[in-house]
């Protein structure tokens, strides 16, 4: 599906999943505030699924940049409409991600289906 995309990714950094390394640690640093931002969650769980697909053990952490770090770039700095737009969807994803968080004390469920045989549901999120 998509191991092979991954398996491919920084021209073929790791182009056959055997020689893959069999530990490691995952960092994915991901801003929040633009158009898609929300994926994250979703980014966490397929990023598990090719790991554990190659064989390997990892741990996965996240580092999330929010909308003010977007949106001192020039040619967006002070740009009214991106700005209260980044900031709404920083709102938005940080409102997810506090959902999620608090999903063992809820008893509420995250439940996705990405592609057949690749459905995620959970009460907790930290393992994503």
């Amino acid at each position: 599906m998509y191991e092979s995309l991954l398996l491919n990714a920084g021209g073929g950094i790791i182009s056959d999943s055997s020689k893959a390394p069999q530990a490691g640690n995952a960092c994915l640093m991901i801003g929040i505030g633009g158009t898609g931002s929300g994926c994250f969650l979703d980014v966490c769980y397929i990023v598990r699924d090719v790991i554990e697909r190659l064989g390997c053990e990892s741990t996965i952490c996240s580092y999330f940049f929010l909308a003010d770090t977007q949106l001192c770039r020039p040619g967006i700095e002070g740009i009214k409409p991106i700005e209260d737009y980044n900031k709404r969807n920083c709102y938005a994803a940080l409102k997810e991600l506090d959902y999620c968080m608090s999903l063992p004390s809820s008893g509420n469920v995250f439940e996705e289906v990405y592609a057949p045989g690749f459905e995620v549901k959970t009460h907790n999120w930290n393992t994503a």
